[in-house]
């Protein structure tokens, strides 16, 4: 959660992909290494600016919100695609991807 919280933080910055990327390459140690030595590393230079924004606890109820709607829609993991009502887990092919999305799309026009 709080890597979560402090992913949120970077993407109010405009850091979110920066901060994400480096977080997955040392998944195994993310405790190691303060949140905001972090920011500095993927190049935030209002590291006060993070550092007030983990505090306040927005990005938490955030990440709290969204991990509660995830839950109610049945979403267990990522990748996790909603389209319309279709609950689509894990990675497909983009052919069949492309095939659901389409087969959303005509069955909206049909209404």
């Amino acid at each position: 959660m709080e890597a979560a919280v402090a992913a949120e933080c970077a993407g109010r910055l405009g850091a979110f992909e920066g901060y994400h990327n480096l977080l997955f390459k040392q998944t195994d140690r993310l405790n190691e290494s303060p949140w905001t030595l972090l920011a500095r590393k993927v190049g935030l230079a209002g590291t006060l600016l993070f550092a007030a924004c983990l505090s306040r606890g927005s990005a938490f109820t955030a990440i709290a919100s969204g991990t509660l709607a995830a839950t109610n829609l049945g979403v267990s993991g990522t990748p996790t695609f909603l389209i319309n009502d279709l609950l689509v887990r894990g990675f497909l092919r983009a052919e069949r991807m492309n095939e659901l999305v389409m087969n959303a799309l005509a069955d909206a026009a049909d209404k």
